[in-house]
């Protein structure tokens, strides 16, 4: 015969919510609050300013250049410089980043714990990613989820 005892609460994830940064269409920069540079080789400054959607912000720093929307001849990306730029995630407390994937060139450029190619994975409440290199971003997938506190049976 088998008793079984067990004490305490367990630390269990909520279903996953994803939530998608668009920087390479006018209409995903609307979405975005971020003002469409004009054509013609022209940015909007993004260092130090907050990108929020749901419950994810992006901030961005300055590197050798701002952190901005560039438009080179109607193509629309958000770049961020080596020597210092940087992007960070950051979720509302009770919430960790789980994976942060990435569409754009030059990703591999970009450094932390836990980044590979064109994804950051783990469970942190807020991620830094250094430019070592000069990153194009397209898109930025981030997926999140509320961690839960659920009692454990007791048997």
């Amino acid at each position: 015969m088998c008793l079984l005892c067990v004490v305490g609460t367990l630390g269990a994830w909520a279903q996953s919510s994803t939530t998608k940064f668009i920087f390479n269409t006018k209409e995903g920069l609307k979405e975005l609050r971020i003002d469409v540079p004009t054509q013609n080789a022209t940015s909007t400054n993004l260092t130090n300013k907050i990108i929020k959607k749901d419950r994810i912000e992006i901030t961005c720093t300055k590197g050798t250049s701002d952190a901005r929307i560039y438009n080179a001849n109607g193509q629309l990306d958000l770049r961020v410089y080596k020597k210092g730029g940087s992007l960070t995630f950051s979720t509302e407390e009770g919430y960790q980043i789980t994976s942060i994937q990435f569409e754009g060139t030059n990703l591999s450029s970009f450094e932390s714990e836990g980044f590979a190619k064109k994804e950051w994975t783990g469970k942190a409440q807020s991620v830094t990613l250094t430019a070592n290199g000069n990153v194009r971003i397209n898109t930025a997938t981030v997926t999140f989820a509320a961690k839960a506190e659920i009692d454990a049976p007791t048997i």
